[in-house]
């Protein structure tokens, strides 16, 4: 078996050699020179042996997968080693205790509730040595299910951060720019606006707060929610927060939109907000404007008047 050079028992090795001729030339009788030379054949032999049969590193999971429901909760699994092992791999969504350990162990990994409309995934790195093994951490997505309004399938609250919608319909969520991911603040003054005009002729889905499944609504899906054949509509109220509420003239499906007013496109400078609700279609109209929904408490329109791309706005996603 190949072996890489080991000085310290070569010189071992050596010495002790050395030791067995000098003790063949001293005067000890014979019968403790061939005892003595059995004694140290056998030990070297022994040695060799050891040498030639170190266990490599081993590190095994009883499982490779863990997969968890929007709830989370807690799972074990077994780790199987000939050694001391950790564990690498971080998220602020779980936990694994102990995440370090020698030979057998169970761990538990915890997660937390999932209030994403996206899964979550994470990779656990177990290491043993030069030896490594994976655990695949899944966790369900929320379920948003929505609400049909003339055919059209709608979510009950506004966009706030990326993949995230709103608990209440009355909720404000976060202002965005056209075909643009970052999420800006409904209320108060803000640092860093960006009063670039956004290109393209679609809300790329890259580009898109709405989760998976979900997006911002054609010009012909906010014709649909406005049409007052099928749709009626009312300024409302809710816990103190004013907009228009929608109601399916044959289902009585309703939907709220609050009015959150909007960001300038120049300064994100804030306008409007509580009598004014502005709603981003993915239609694009122009190279620097694009579709969107305006309402206030007289008058509801479609269009692209004075809609900057660059200006801040509501998204309300639509079922893809």
């Amino acid at each position: 078996m190949p072996k890489t050079r080991n000085l310290k028992s070569e010189n071992f090795y050596l010495n002790l050699h050395i030791i067995i001729m000098r003790i063949q030339k001293s005067k000890i009788n014979v019968m403790n020179k061939k005892l003595f030379k059995l004694f140290a054949s056998l030990f070297l032999f022994s040695l060799i042996i050891g040498s030639c049969s170190s266990e490599p590193d081993q590190i095994k999971l009883d499982k490779d997968t863990l997969v968890f429901e929007t709830e989370g909760g807690s799972q074990n699994v077994a780790v199987s080693s000939n050694g001391t092992w950790t564990i690498s791999g971080e998220a602020d969504w779980f936990t694994v205790s102990p995440r370090n350990g020698e030979r057998n162990a169970t761990i538990t990994v915890t997660v937390s509730e999932n209030q994403s409309l996206e899964p979550r995934n994470v990779v656990l790195i177990f290491s043993r040595g030069t030896q490594t093994t994976s655990l695949n951490i899944t966790q369900k997505a929320r379920i948003h299910e929505g609400i049909i309004i003339n055919g059209i399938r709608w979510a009950t609250g506004n966009v706030v951060m990326p993949s995230t919608f709103a608990e209440n319909p009355e909720e404000s969520g976060m202002f965005y720019q056209w075909n643009r991911r970052v999420a800006w603040s409904t209320t108060g003054n803000v640092s860093g606006w960006n009063s670039n005009i956004p290109i393209g002729n679609v809300w790329d889905r890259a580009n898109s707060p709405c989760p998976t499944g979900w997006r911002a609504p054609t010009l012909s899906e906010f014709q649909a929610l406005t049409d007052i054949n099928n749709v009626t509509s009312e300024w409302i109220n809710i816990n103190g927060v004013f907009g228009r509420k929608f109601t399916d003239r044959s289902s009585g499906n309703t939907l709220f939109l609050p009015a959150i007013g909007r960001r300038n496109d120049t300064n994100g400078a804030l306008s409007m907000a509580g009598s004014s609700g502005f709603y981003w279609s993915n239609t694009f109209s122009n190279t620097i404007s694009a579709f969107i929904l305006y309402f206030n408490s007289d008058n509801i329109h479609i269009g692209d008047i004075t809609s900057s791309r660059a200006l801040g706005m509501s998204v309300r996603c639509v079922a893809e």
